[in-house]
């Protein structure tokens, strides 16, 4: 999708809304906390080891499919620490 292209249709109708500080990313749970976010203590949002990642998002207008992309990709080195994200076994 970064190229433009949907790779499910094929349609050059692909819309993008980069984050910019988190400023235009909108992706938030029922709560309002933020869909995507590391803790590596028990602490959640209120702990001293937390991270919320921004989102690139990717939506084609012919067919609805989406992509999100992680803004920074240096703050996904913490996921092996984190208390809530768990590593998916092949």
């Amino acid at each position: 999708m970064r190229s433009g292209t949907c790779p499910k249709c094929q349609s050059n109708e692909v819309y993008h809304n980069a984050a910019q500080g988190g400023l235009g990313a909108g992706v938030k749970a029922g709560d309002g906390s933020p869909l995507l976010s590391i803790h590596t203590d028990k602490g959640g949002i209120f702990g001293s080891n937390f991270e919320m990642l921004y989102f690139e998002n990717y939506v084609c207008q012919s067919c609805g499919y989406a992509e999100h992309y992680i803004h920074d990709l240096e703050k996904l080195e913490k996921l092996p620490a984190s208390v809530n994200w768990k590593k998916v076994s092949a």
